[in-house]
């Protein structure tokens, strides 16, 4: 009876031991997902100081100069590509071809009024890859 007695003791201690270190690990791991968040949105540093998680808050003036840069490229880009498409249009002698975008990534080449089939970026890709070297327009 005894013995019996002290497995179900120790088996109530275990279980509550269990339960226990679940419950400090389900509020580790809601902290943990609010400071991702925080970290997400670009405004906490997280720093490991022996063995502890740690903030601190980057001032927004800190980001101005990455923001400007940031602005400037996209520009540059936007600009050359405008003035890529204007390029294909002349030489292919249609006025409504254009680089297809969808989800921010330029899949094919078609028509503005979608009358011409999408040529996609695969197709391109493999044409590109099968003869080697293609000449290079000149913008």
């Amino acid at each position: 009876m005894e013995v019996a007695d002290t497995i179900k003791k120790m088996e109530s201690k275990k279980y509550a031991n269990l339960e226990k270190n679940l419950r400090s690990e389900q509020e580790t791991s809601d902290w943990a997902m609010k400071l991702q968040r925080k970290s997400r949105r670009g405004r906490f540093k997280v720093l490991k100081k022996k063995g502890l998680m740690q903030m601190k808050k980057i001032k927004t003036k800190k980001f101005a100069p990455y923001w400007i840069e940031c602005n400037r490229i996209t520009s540059e880009y936007h600009k050359k590509m405008s003035i890529l498409e204007r390029k294909m249009r002349k030489d292919l002698g249609n006025d409504r071809l254009e680089f297809f975008r969808c989800d921010g990534d330029i899949v094919g080449i078609g028509t503005s009024d979608r009358k011409m089939k999408l040529i996609n970026d695969t197709e391109l890709d493999m044409i590109v890859h099968k003869t080697g070297k293609i000449k290079r327009c000149k913008t």
